[in-house]
């Protein structure tokens, strides 16, 4: 069927209108798709963004605990090292690390077998020990390069003479001191002429 030109004219034209809004409608759609998108991410980037304190809070509470561990073993280790360099403090006559007391003595013969080491008043500076006595258990300790005290002076050990002749052990005695210096002796039997250890010791 034929429609006049007018009619037709108006039918085109309510098409075209139909499809212009089917146009709009799609565009609309798809910019709430995008407005939908956007609002996505910016949701995804605030989660992000409070998440990340929690995390430094995390890294900082770690690095405060490292750094009160470290502070903590550095105190230690001070403290350690102060009470090692404390110095000690010796009395008497220090041999093998134990201090024994001096009481001098005169003449000649055998000193008491007791816990005292003698100071000889004939030799100033020379000192008597007790083959039987209790320092001599430790005159073993007495050998080259090692220290005693007295009085908490130091002396570090030069020479030691065994076996040295009873007769001639004083002038032996006299030609190896050095001055500034000690000495000490004890027997090497328990007879009365016994023969004599000398020790020369020197400051240390």
């Amino acid at each position: 069927m034929f429609l006049p030109p007018r009619k037709l004219l108006k039918v085109s034209s309510n098409i075209w209108g139909s499809l212009h809004h089917k146009k709009v409608t799609h565009k609309k759609s798809t910019n709430k798709k995008s407005i939908t998108k956007q609002t996505v991410d910016q949701s995804a980037t605030s989660q992000a963004s409070a998440n990340t304190p929690a995390t430094q809070t995390a890294e900082s509470t770690e690095q405060v605990a490292s750094q009160a561990t470290t502070s903590t073993v550095a105190e230690t280790q001070n403290t350690t090292t102060a009470q090692s360099t404390t110095p000690v403090t010796h009395s008497g006559f220090t041999l093998g690390g134990v201090d024994f007391p001096i009481v001098s003595f005169s003449g000649s013969g055998h000193v008491p077998a007791d816990g005292n080491v003698y100071s000889w008043s004939q030799l100033a500076n020379h000192y008597l020990i007790e083959y039987q006595g209790t320092a001599h258990n430790y005159i073993s300790s007495a050998t080259v390069g090692a220290t005693v005290y007295v009085n908490g002076q130091a002396y570090r050990i030069s020479e030691v003479l065994p076996w040295v002749d009873y007769n001639s052990a004083y002038n032996v005695l006299l030609s190896h001191r050095v001055t500034g210096g000690i000495s000490f002796q004890t027997c090497e039997t328990t007879s009365a002429a016994s023969p004599l250890r000398l020790f020369i010791a020197v400051p240390a």
